[in-house]
């Protein structure tokens, strides 16, 4: 079985053992570059780097994953800094926080979240770093990756 888009790429396959590929299926995977960030302030995590981005939907001027269609997203996030402290690690949706959702992290040197979110077609989503001392993100131990989950 092989469904064709309308640009005749094949959009969903399905091999004679049923295993069920869709190459055009929204996901990424990006990392980012050392990047100072100020203490008590909501940082937007910089990925100018992609490992890849299946249909572009990853914009690395604005740091945004944008859906191209409404559904169910899984994110995950990794943050690598500098100075230990109390540190907070979330994603922002459409530019403000969603249910809270911080993950609060002391002394550890580094931060990680995966968080599901069911999105509208453009609405976009942000990895926002806040931490209690100034200091810098360690680059490409900072990662960012999505995927629709359907």
């Amino acid at each position: 079985l092989d469904l064709q888009s309308g640009a005749g790429v094949s959009a969903i396959n399905a091999d004679a053992n049923g295993i069920v590929t869709m190459p055009l299926q929204p996901a990424f995977s990006v990392y980012g570059a050392n990047q100072s960030y100020s203490s008590n302030t909501p940082t937007v995590v910089e990925f100018p780097s992609e490992e890849f981005d299946i249909n572009n939907d990853f914009n690395a001027t604005t740091d945004r994953f944008v859906a191209p269609v409404a559904g169910t997203y899984l994110f995950t996030g990794t943050i690598q800094y500098q100075h230990t402290g109390t540190a907070h690690i979330n994603f922002f949706k459409n530019g403000g926080v969603l249910n809270d959702g911080y993950l609060d992290f002391r002394d550890a040197g580094a931060s990680s979240a995966s968080r599901v979110f069911i999105l509208a077609a453009n609405d976009y989503i942000q990895l926002i770093l806040y931490h209690g001392t100034s200091g810098a993100t360690t680059g490409t131990r900072t990662r960012m990756s999505g995927f629709l989950i359907g």
